[in-house]
């Protein structure tokens, strides 16, 4: 039998101030349960579209999130539009999340997140405990310098006073041009870099501490580590871990052979998204 194509529909969503952005759905005909999908920091829809429908051929309805700032969203980082972690986890993301549920309503949902995605992924179920079925955290980790290889950590190190320090100056981060992520606000790119400096999550202004919403969180956590990902290794995947202690983990490490001819790293796996979809389904 030809397993049905899904159907692809954009929604356009607004957050409390104001700021809008797509939201892609990826649709089965008879869908059995919904995931929430939070994308790598700088990557937008498009490249997540293959995984997506990967999931959505078994049945899974997928929501993709897209960034503030990133394609068509109306907002653009620059000296006089800044946002960070309190924007994406106490708006955008909510926001996104019931537009999802509006579209498909009835639906057990669950929350992914890639890299960047997968730590507000996790950050995103502690805050709202008892929305998700689970969370799944694809090839992501704590950005803690520490959890690198010495040489490596020491670059991190580097690279987590350069990037705020150079979006200060610019008024944006220019990642497009400096080969990491895209064009990012400051306050983001600031709030990213105090976790991989002090391995610690804060939301400015926020209304609650995520580190013990972290502490607090008892869901059912799926973790995928690619076993080639030099960006998310495993130590960093286990501190971010170590952060929910009540939680209920199970980590599983995919290896290069089953990508071949590609590599199990941080980003080829969106162009062949297989293992990841059976791991992700297996029960």
């Amino acid at each position: 039998m030809i397993p049905m194509q899904p159907a692809f529909t954009t929604l356009r969503v607004r957050s409390p101030d104001g700021a809008e952005a797509d939201l892609r759905l990826v649709m089965p005909p008879d869908p059995v349960a919904g995931v929430y999908l939070l994308p790598a920091l700088g990557v937008g829809i498009r490249p997540n579209e293959a995984f997506a429908s990967a999931l959505a051929e078994c049945g899974v309805a997928v929501a993709i999130h897209e960034w503030r700032g990133l394609g068509g969203s109306s907002a653009r980082a620059s000296r006089g539009c800044d946002w960070g972690y309190r924007e994406l986890l106490e708006q955008d993301i909510p926001a996104g999340l019931a537009a999802a549920q509006s579209a498909v309503p009835g639906l057990d949902w669950s929350i992914a997140g890639h890299s960047l995605g997968g730590q507000l992924a996790l950050i995103s179920a502690a805050l709202q405990p008892g929305r998700f079925r689970r969370v799944h955290v694809l090839a992501s980790g704590l950005p803690d310098w520490r959890a690198y290889p010495r040489l490596r950590g020491l670059g991190i190190f580097a690279a987590l006073h350069f990037m705020p320090l150079s979006a200060i100056l610019l008024g944006h981060y220019p990642g497009e041009r400096l080969g990491f992520a895209g064009r990012e606000a400051r306050g983001l790119i600031r709030d990213w870099s105090y976790s991989g400096r002090s391995a610690r999550y804060r939301i400015r202004g926020g209304r609650v501490d995520p580190e013990q919403a972290l502490r607090d969180f008892r869901g059912e956590v799926r973790a995928l580590h690619l076993a080639s990902d030099w960006l998310c290794p495993r130590a960093s995947l286990e501190a971010l871990a170590a952060k929910t202690p009540q939680a209920r983990w199970q980590i599983e490490t995919l290896h290069d052979p089953e990508f071949a001819p590609r590599r199990a790293d941080h980003f080829g796996w969106l162009k062949q998204p297989g293992p990841v979809v059976r791991r992700l389904l297996v029960e």
